[in-house]
């Protein structure tokens, strides 16, 4: 039984964790030069010019979009089809005999079981609009008939930053080309990710970074950040990061948006973990700020580094400090004295474990934007919406 709680843990904690300029227009089309050219007669008094129609303005291209990265870009959770997995133990590698990262359970992905070679969706995931890429490339004008050609999701769940800047990812429909490469032989005009999650917030959420314990419950967050920043440092996130931007913009003339990871407080987190709520929260900020450090030596450093651009989701915890009040959705002081951050965001799982906890000191229960099928850790199509929501904004689309 011990066991497949961990199996349960580590997939659960597969983060791949398993974000502002607009982008440039196409010039306009010059009009062949009139030099040299004989010059327009005028009209004599006995005749009148033909009208002429304004000429159409054209459309504004639809750009290639390609995203990267891991199971927060995967969209970990749904099948190909669109449809919320339930069955955790079908991605669950039991017999722990996967040497490679092969994506299942994932919108762009074909594989449903742990093992298996790495196989995309046809039109990678884009026909489900699960992912926050899916959902970002239709916002943008991408359709199913022009997504073979325009979209592309290359996100793998479970990646870390240095399998991506360490060419450690192969993909077989691209002759087996590295991860990086078969980004860039798409030519894209918008790469989108999220990467930096694997592997430290899956350890600290199966209880890892034990030594980070001591300054949680009650919450020592100067310590504890500290803490955690020393443990995604020494995985090394934040020059990996720096490798893959610098390279994208070395390779392409893409626009490259960056999406931190939202406030996620999972079940699993808070009981095999054992952190509290507070404590997870610190870690989120202390992986962010590693991503954030990458991004800001890359604009500092790379000559075209103003093409990195970011955006910042945010989920509602429900859980104090903040400023709402319900006395509908509340309970315990959170009804109408100590506010919390808003209507919980966090999977049912979670809500569920806050009900009993915070029944008295208070907190506010609403629609979640977590699956429960792994304890809460990835988004649910809603909360992929709202990455979606807050990724074109950080690209000037909203």
């Amino acid at each position: 039984m011990t066991r497949r709680l961990a199996l349960i843990a580590a997939l659960s904690a597969a983060v791949a964790l398993a974000g502002c300029a607009t982008s440039a227009s196409p010039a306009p089309v010059e009009s062949a030069s009139s030099a040299g050219a004989p010059a327009a007669q005028s009209p004599t008094p006995e005749t009148t010019p033909e009208p002429t129609s304004a000429e159409p303005t054209p459309a504004p291209a639809v750009p290639r979009v390609v995203a990267l990265g891991d199971s927060y870009t995967a969209g970990f959770g749904y099948y190909d089809d669109g449809v919320e997995w339930e069955d955790l133990f079908a991605c669950a590698d039991l017999e722990e005999t996967s040497t490679v990262k092969n994506n299942p359970c994932s919108s762009n992905s074909t594989l449903r079981t742990a093992k298996g070679e790495l196989s995309f969706a046809p039109d990678y995931g884009f026909a489900n609009q699960v992912s926050w890429a899916a959902q970002v490339a239709s916002a943008l004008g991408i359709t199913q008939e022009t997504a073979p050609d325009l979209y592309a999701n290359l996100a793998i769940s479970g990646s870390t930053a240095r399998e991506w800047a360490e060419d450690k990812l192969t993909f077989p429909t691209f002759d087996d080309a590295n991860g990086l490469d078969a980004v860039t032989s798409l030519d894209p005009d918008i790469v989108l990710m999220t990467l930096g999650g694997n592997p430290t917030l899956s350890k600290v959420l199966l209880g890892g970074g034990a030594r980070c314990a001591k300054f949680d419950k009650p919450v020592q967050k100067e310590a504890l950040s500290e803490c955690f920043s020393e443990l995604v440092s020494a995985d090394g996130t934040t020059p990996a990061l720096v490798a893959v931007y610098t390279r994208l913009l070395d390779t392409t003339d893409a626009q490259v948006m960056v999406l931190t990871y939202p406030q996620v407080v999972p079940q699993i987190g808070l009981t095999i973990g054992g952190w509290s709520p507070e404590a997870l929260l610190v870690a989120r900020d202390s992986l962010n700020s590693a991503v954030m450090a990458a991004v800001s030596q890359v604009r500092a450093e790379h000559s075209e580094g103003s093409r990195i651009l970011t955006a910042d989701p945010s989920f509602a915890v429900g859980l104090p400090p903040g400023d709402f009040t319900s006395e509908t959705d509340c309970s315990g002081r959170a009804k109408a004295t100590d506010g919390t951050d808003g209507p919980s965001n966090q999977s049912t799982l979670t809500q569920e474990l806050f009900a009993e906890d915070y029944a008295e000191s208070g907190w506010c229960a609403g629609p979640p934007w977590m699956i429960a099928a792994d304890t809460g850790v990835h988004p649910n199509i809603t909360g992929y919406a709202e990455l979606a929501r807050v990724a074109l904004a950080g690209l000037g689309r909203n």
